[in-house]
């Protein structure tokens, strides 16, 4: 998914945009939405985004002042202003300077699509496809590596994103949620523990469940046998054998 900051002083317009524009049909995720450039700007700066699209008036920063910077320090995140007919010769300022797009108000849904499907082309997802299939790589690794305490939000921290971005990310790589996964590798580090003989509480706590009894219900629904009759059958095999 293509991730968006959307910028508005006006809360109905932000969150109109963000609610009512059909964003998962061009593969796009709104990451955030902010109440003014600085916001926006913060947000950028701590997590990134490919897209931002920000009302050219609004308080504390505006956006072009938010174009400038985005454009200094992330030139590849794109941004598109939003500007009434009035503030025609402002955005053309920003234009002029290379910034950013621009629609004028109110938006269009047409242009606004058209604008977005411009910016995101085949080419330009293309270069976002090894980007993303290395961050779902760290993020498996870092399940991996210690499923017993993986988190979503650890694994956005080691990538550098938001949970939510790095979770849509992950399924878009892999097919498959997070939660998912990590469940998976918590039940393959279960069964090791208990083939080598470790004990069924034991095993729960370093495949990460405090609770024994929700281990063992997960491992039930995933293996089709609890913990017990896992181990049992385990036996038996090696006493046939």
């Amino acid at each position: 998914m293509i991730s968006l900051v959307i910028a508005d002083d006006e809360k109905n317009i932000r969150e109109g945009l963000r609610d009512l524009f059909p964003w998962e049909e061009l593969g796009i995720a709104v990451t955030c939405t902010a109440a003014n450039g600085q916001e926006a700007l913060s947000y950028v700066e701590k997590y990134g985004a490919d897209l931002v699209l920000a009302d050219i008036r609004m308080p504390v920063m505006d956006g072009l002042e938010l174009a400038r910077y985005i454009q200094k320090s992330h030139p590849e995140t794109r941004v598109i202003l939003l500007s009434a007919y009035t503030d025609f010769a402002y955005a053309q300022k920003a234009l002029r300077l290379g910034v950013c797009q621009y629609i004028t108000k109110p938006v269009d849904y047409q242009e606004l699509t058209d604008t977005i499907k411009n910016l995101t082309s085949p080419r330009t997802e293309t270069s976002y496809q090894g980007y993303y299939q290395e961050i779902a790589q760290k993020i498996l690794r870092y399940m991996e590596e210690n499923p017993a305490h993986a988190t979503l939000s650890g694994a956005a921290g080691r990538v550098g994103l938001s949970p939510n971005y790095a979770s849509q990310i992950f399924k878009q790589v892999y097919n498959e949620n997070f939660s998912d996964r990590l469940l998976a590798c918590r039940m393959t580090r279960a069964r090791e523990l208990l083939d080598q003989g470790i004990d069924a509480r034991s095993a729960a706590l370093q495949s990460g469940y405090q609770n024994f009894r929700s281990f063992t219900q997960a491992f039930t629904r995933y293996y089709k046998a609890s913990p017990y009759q896992y181990c049992q059958a385990a036996r038996k095999e090696d006493s046939d054998a």
